[in-house]
This record gives C-alpha cells, sequence and structure tokens, in this order.
C-alpha cells in the first residue's frame, strides 16, 4: 500500500513539473515582441506572395474595408490577386526576404488601420 502513494505521488510531481515549464499562453518572446499566430500557418512559419494574398482572401469583409483593401474578396484569378495585393506585401516584406512572416502581416495590419483612421 506505501508502494502505491509513491508511486502515485511521483506521477502527479512529475505532471506538476511538465505543467511548470509550459509558457503562458499570453505570454512574449524574450525580445519582448509580442507572439502573433495566424490561423493555417505554422508559428515559425512563413508566406509567400500567394499564399498571404489568399490569405488576405479570406479575412473578413470589416478588416478588408478597414485597412484599405474592400474589393478583394471578389477577385477569383491568382493573377489578378497577386496583383492586387503586391503593394500590401512589399509593405508588409520588411526584411526583404520575399516571405511574410506573422509578425510582419501584424505590423502591415496596424499601420494600415492607424493609416485609414487618420483620413
Amino acid at each position: 500500500m506505501l508502494i502505491a502513494i509513491v508511486v502515485g505521488l511521483g506521477n502527479s510531481a512529475s505532471v506538476d513539473a511538465r505543467k511548470a515549464k509550459r509558457p503562458p499562453a499570453h505570454s512574449a518572446r524574450a525580445d519582448s515582441s509580442p507572439m502573433v499566430r495566424i490561423r493555417g500557418v505554422a508559428a515559425d512559419g512563413e508566406m509567400t506572395p500567394l499564399q498571404f494574398a489568399q490569405w488576405l482572401k479570406r479575412q473578413p469583409p470589416d478588416l478588408l474595408t478597414a485597412t484599405g483593401m474592400p474589393g478583394l474578396r471578389r477577385v477569383s484569378m491568382r493573377t489578378e490577386l497577386l496583383n492586387r495585393t503586391s503593394d500590401e506585401f512589399r509593405e508588409a516584406d520588411a526584411d526583404g526576404n520575399g516571405r511574410v512572416s506573422p509578425g510582419e502581416i501584424a505590423d502591415l495590419l496596424a499601420s494600415r488601420a492607424a493609416r485609414m483612421n487618420r483620413t
């Protein structure tokens, strides 16, 4: 009976240790920039110009209007979609690597929304 209690305590202690290692969902990275997640993209993933354009197209109409891209949802051809979002992609790609990260997208949307609020 004593062995079962010790074994039980050992298991609960290891479970508590695993829980303690998890960072809270609202934590920030070591460089103190906020963590940004984009559905459908890995946390450390980046998007190509076409993936970025398709992601933008799937956003709610209110977001597209607030960021100055209201007619994007009606675009059906990939070429036209790439052409219509090329300026936004260049603006978002802060490091110039030809891909946009979740953080770069968050910065783009925030700057676009601020710009739209000024006008």
